[in-house]
């Protein structure tokens, strides 16, 4: 099982995403990597000779994990296997591996577009989210965002309700619901054949160093990026600056000039990004997908006679 190799080498204290990807660029081969004596592999430079000795102990924790993973139906899909979604390796710093539960193949879909935003959103902000999901679905677009409260509740909630699909990225271990408010929201997502990802092993728990590695997991699997109220620093921006730096595209709902909470997509705005005057249909025109046919219909004006009007 390549998969004990991989999660056992994250246990290692020196080896963060970038020098996973160095030993994953030079040996290929985890198993022989870990077969190797500490001088094999002591010019790399950043691991600890003690560490090294810990191996198999590392192993070993790892097996425990996969076993209660397995016990609880959630998966892992390797950075080297086909169904890791070719977007999200062209970020700087992939993660190596993702944990999930539900359906993994949604991750290739073509039409997967994030939408994030404040914890605490107003009434506007609350009725454009629910409003531009119903849109996005309508258009078989994959609704991604992170499980947290508000905006992101939003976005999930509405996709389920309007039968679409939704992805949610999360900042804690697949096998932790946070927050816990929103533990029928992690069932229903996959109830309705969605998806929960993480990078983190199934069971650790938040901590705030965590939402903004999330963060940039949420750009990366997207095509693009919706930010729908931030203040001007906040969790939406920061997922929407690693947009940017993935080369994604960034749409902002306008708003008004006296809200803090318009603050940072008007920012984003007078920058350049991408302002939703028209709906979904600024989403499609980028991309240059195609609008529903029945999506279509709903514009038409169509003239009636008194009798069926009535």
């Amino acid at each position: 099982m390549e998969e004990v190799f991989y999660i056992g080498l994250s246990f290692f204290k020196n080896i963060g995403v970038i020098n996973f990807h160095k030993i994953l660029n030079e040996f290929r081969d985890l198993k022989t990597f870990f077969s190797l004596d500490y001088e094999d592999i002591e010019y790399l430079g950043f691991i600890d000779r003690g560490d090294w000795e810990r191996k198999n102990n590392y192993l070993e924790q790892a097996e425990v994990i996969l076993n209660q993973s397995k016990k609880d139906d959630i998966k892992i899909l390797l950075y080297k296997d086909d169904l890791y979604p070719e977007i999200l390796k062209s970020i700087y710093d992939p993660p190596p591996f993702l944990f999930y539960k539900g359906d993994i193949n949604l991750l290739n879909n073509e039409k997967l577009i994030a939408v994030v935003g404040t914890r605490k959103p107003t009434f506007y902000g609350e009725k454009v989210t629910s409003f531009l999901v119903k849109q996005m679905v309508e258009n078989n677009i994959v609704i991604v965002s992170g499980l947290a409260l508000g905006i992101d509740s939003i976005a999930h909630k509405k996709a389920i309700e309007n039968k679409g699909k939704t992805i949610a990225v999360l900042g804690s271990g697949v096998g932790v619901v946070y927050p816990s408010s929103n533990k029928k929201l992690y069932e229903d997502i996959l109830k309705n054949k969605g998806l929960i990802i993480s990078e983190f092993l199934p069971y650790q728990k938040p901590i705030p160093a965590n939402f903004p590695r999330r963060n940039r997991i949420i750009s990366g699997i997207s095509k693009g990026v919706v930010l729908v109220e931030s203040k001007e620093k906040g969790g939406g921006m920061i997922t929407v600056n690693y947009a940017l730096e993935q080369g994604r595209e960034v749409f902002v709902v306008p708003g008004s000039i006296f809200s803090e909470y318009s603050k940072g997509p008007n920012i984003l705005i007078s920058m350049g990004a991408i302002p939703i005057v028209d709906g979904v249909n600024d989403i499609l025109r980028e991309f240059n997908w195609d609008k529903n046919e029945l999506f279509k219909q709903e514009d038409k004006k169509i003239d009636l006679t008194d009798e069926e009007k009535i």
